[in-house]
């Protein structure tokens, strides 16, 4: 069986699953609408979280509605390009939902440093090195974030993204490391790190944001699914490269079918 064949075997298999899964975004983006157009659900406090401070929403009536939200969250997401609104995320997640909130066997958290404005400073990787400890965190980055990222660690990068994605994944002690920049993608997970190049022109620095938001979006969504990770950058980058056909951001459906109509 080819490994286009094994793709859409475990993505047919696993899809139906995703009404099951919510997002909560905790920091301004895109990434529960991407969510939702896979077939998952947003957050019920999802429109009542845009715009406003964490701390505030904790503080507010809302308290209770808001910590059983995010009690029943499969995935946790928080984006930039500015750091301010990842570092409220953060702390309010270590300091109060966390603490105050009943574990999951099944919780992902995203922190995504791929926008081309985005740098990644110390802070912010404290966060994501403890946030580890309560579910499995995927980090997304560009080359620059990366970059930074390594050098704040004592780590050198390397020619290979591949090797420079793997060396942060590890001192991270993350679940997976992944970059988008233009028409290169990467991941770097326990088992290896994989490099792919995209066929498709991908326009302008806004579409490159609203891309990068899709690819790191699929890629966790099929991880929540349980899709074997060999699958997981594959199917992300068929993401991005619906994306850039139908100009939303895609289903499921649509990305099964961009894989059969183009197997290389």
């Amino acid at each position: 069986m080819s490994i286009t064949e094994q793709t859409l075997k475990a993505l047919g298999r696993s899809r139906a699953r995703m009404r099951e899964l919510q997002v909560i975004q905790l920091s301004p983006g895109a990434h529960a609408d991407a969510f939702d157009a896979l077939g998952g659900s947003k957050s019920a406090v999802q429109d009542s979280i845009s715009g406003k401070s964490l701390l505030d929403l904790l503080g507010g009536p809302e308290h209770g509605k808001f910590l059983d939200a995010f009690s029943r969250a499969d995935w946790v997401t928080m984006s930039g390009p500015d750091l301010a609104p990842i570092l409220d995320a953060g702390h309010c997640l270590l300091e109060t939902l966390l603490p105050n909130s009943f574990p999951r066997d099944l919780r992902h958290f995203f922190v995504d440093l791929s926008h081309p404005d985005t740098r990644a400073g110390t802070a912010v990787l404290d966060i994501i090195q403890r946030l580890q400890s309560h579910g499995e965190v995927i980090v997304g980055f560009n080359p620059s974030s990366l970059k930074d990222t390594l050098e704040n660690l004592g780590e050198s990068s390397d020619d290979s993204v591949e090797r420079s994605l793997a060396r942060a994944r590890s001192a991270l002690g993350v679940g997976a490391c992944i970059l988008s920049s233009e028409k290169n993608y990467a991941a770097a997970e326990r088992a290896e790190a994989n490099y792919l190049i995209s066929r498709y022109e991908h326009g302008d620095q806004s579409s490159l944001n609203e891309l990068g938001t899709n690819f790191g979006t699929a890629y966790c969504a099929a991880g929540l699914l349980g899709i074997e990770e060999k699958h997981l950058l594959p199917i992300a980058v068929a993401a991005v490269e619906t994306q850039l056909s139908t100009k939303s951001y895609p289903s499921w459906v649509e990305i099964e079918r961009h894989i059969r109509q183009n197997p290389s």
